[in-house]
Formats: C-alpha cells, structure tokens, sequence
C-alpha cells in the first residue's frame, strides 16, 4: 500500500474514532453544556470497514504466515484489551464514590467473572452480553475481532 494511501486510511480511522468518543462525551450522562455531537453510529461503521480493508490487505501482503498473523494480531488486540481490564475497574471504584448517580445503571456484579468474559473476547457471544463494568464501548473489540477474521 502506497504511503499516502496508508496515511489517508489512517487519518479517516482517527477521524471516526475521534467523532464516536465525542458522540459519547458530548451525550446526556455525562453533558449539559455542549450540543451532542451526531454520527456515532456512522463513525463506527466507518471505522469497522475501514478496519477491515486494512486488515485485508495486511493479511494478502505482509503476515501471510499463520503463526505470524495470530502473533501480531493477538499484539494488536491485548494492547488495547489489557489496559482497558485494569483501567476499568479503578476508574469504576473512584467514579461511584464521586458520582454514584452515574452509575445507578451500570451493572456490577462478579466483576472477576465479567474481567475474565472480557479478557478472552467473549463478551459478545451468542445471547451473552457481559459489559466490563462501566466500559460499554468495549464490546466492539468482540465485533471487531470476528470481522478482521472473517475477512482473512
């Protein structure tokens, strides 16, 4: 792929990515003052395929190898998973004490068992939904693991 080409792509992931965090930030729970920001659910759609095509191509050019593509792609994943299972919890602890209404919602029991749901990509199966805590943007990493594979 063409550097310019991988540059665009890359840009326009960043660009949906950035639209879906403002679209959650500026949203009634956590906003008063800023008008929402529209096209959340376009933006991950956007960034889905975008992902996709990229990860095709990766796969037909560079990581050919079976060993080589799960290697890179299980990298790829727990660098954002890992963080994010740790992250989670704490914020979670601190964010009750400071603003238990915001949480009246979000579910909280067995908290190891949905880490451990989470960690191995299985919030998203079958009629299983298992949030990790108060991270409801994570189940895409479920989505967005089958359709890279898919794709291969």
């Amino acid at each position: 792929m063409h550097q310019t080409t991988s540059l665009f792509l890359d840009t326009l992931r960043f660009t949906a990515a950035m639209t879906v965090l403002l679209h959650h930030l500026t949203g009634q729970t956590f906003n008063s003052s800023f008008s929402p920001v529209p096209w959340g659910r376009e933006a991950v759609i956007a960034f889905f395929v975008i992902s996709g095509f990229v990860i095709a191509y990766v796969l037909d050019s560079r990581e050919r190898d079976l060993k080589i593509y799960v290697s890179a792609r299980l990298g790829r994943l727990y660098s954002v998973i890992l963080p994010a299972l740790f992250i989670t919890p704490l914020l979670d602890h601190f964010g009750r004490q400071a603003a238990p209404e915001l949480y009246s919602e979000i579910v909280a029991d067995h908290v190891v068992l949905r880490i451990l749901i989470n960690l191995a990509n299985l919030q998203e199966s079958w009629n299983l939904t298992t949030a990790p805590l108060s991270n409801g943007p994570f189940w895409s990493l479920a989505f967005e693991s089958v359709l890279k594979n898919l794709t291969s």
